[in-house]
């Protein structure tokens, strides 16, 4: 053989071969999760159950986690900063929220510890809004953003007559971002008498199963809640997202991980609404 076609050989076998370690080579997975539960004036029970829960079950699937426990403003908003600044690297990101949410004037808040809310006004100082964690992520770039809200949806002030409402402000319309909310706009989210949320419950059992799409995921989430809390909860999703993703492919040939239980359950108490 030539010179010539040696040279051309080997150049066509290190195409290949780069093209197949591109292919072969998964996408970086990251997740930022906060789980809030010891507010002062309304604490809840489940909230670090299930960001541990699912940080545990994330990071069996290839997340690298970024976990916040009962963080105040300050903090989560730096955490999402650096959050940020880590997708610039590319591949997937998640983030995930329990803990009280409100939502005011079409917008979504996610409360920190020591927020003090006396006015509907104060919410715009006093929480992180879910267009903040939208548009930091979108900033990144990276090809896919699942954003996933484990928090009510109703507005406190509503009852009093202090609020005003309008039309739910509509997420970023970038390709790409899928936002998953535990209940329906200006509905409660319930707790359960579980150790997990009746919604983290449910999508900590369907989140390792093999072959599930993004929304196909998402929908048997949805259909579990619905059922259990007949008709009281109803999960809502958003998507921009044009390709399927799957946290756990068809093809992985192994048993999907189990969530651990890291404390037995706690005995039966009443509802409580996030």
């Amino acid at each position: 053989m030539r010179r010539y076609d040696v040279l051309l050989s080997l150049a066509g076998m290190t195409c290949f071969l780069l093209t197949y370690t591109a292919q072969a080579t998964p996408q970086p997975r990251m997740a930022l999760i906060i789980g809030n539960a010891a507010y002062q004036r309304a604490s809840l029970r489940t909230p670090v159950n299930d960001a541990t829960d699912t940080a545990t079950t994330l990071h069996q699937l290839g997340f690298d986690i970024t976990m916040l426990q009962d963080a105040d403003l300050r903090t989560m908003q730096a955490a999402l900063q650096m959050f940020s600044q880590r997708l610039r690297q590319g591949g997937v990101g998640l983030f995930y929220f329990a803990g009280h949410g409100v939502q005011i004037r079409g917008d979504m808040y996610l409360m920190p510890l020591g927020v003090r809310l006396e006015q509907e006004q104060d919410i715009r100082h006093e929480a992180l809004p879910v267009g903040r964690v939208w548009g930091d992520m979108e900033d990144a770039g990276n090809p896919l953003n699942i954003i996933i809200l484990a928090a009510s949806r109703n507005n406190p002030f509503s009852q009093s007559g202090r609020s005003s409402q309008r039309a739910l402000a509509a997420p970023p319309s970038a390709r790409g971002m899928f936002t998953a909310y535990a209940t329906a706009p200006g509905a409660v989210a319930l707790e359960g008498t579980e150790r997990n949320s009746i919604y983290t419950k449910y999508l900590l059992r369907h989140m390792t199963t093999p072959g599930l799409s993004l929304e196909s995921l998402f929908k048997h989430v949805r259909s579990a809640v619905v059922e259990k809390t007949q008709g009281r909860q109803t999960p809502w999703e958003s998507s921009s997202v044009a390709d399927p993703f799957y946290l756990v492919p068809r093809s992985a040939g192994t048993s999907p991980p189990t969530t651990p239980s890291v404390t037995p359950s706690p005995p039966a108490l009443p509802q409580r609404e996030r």
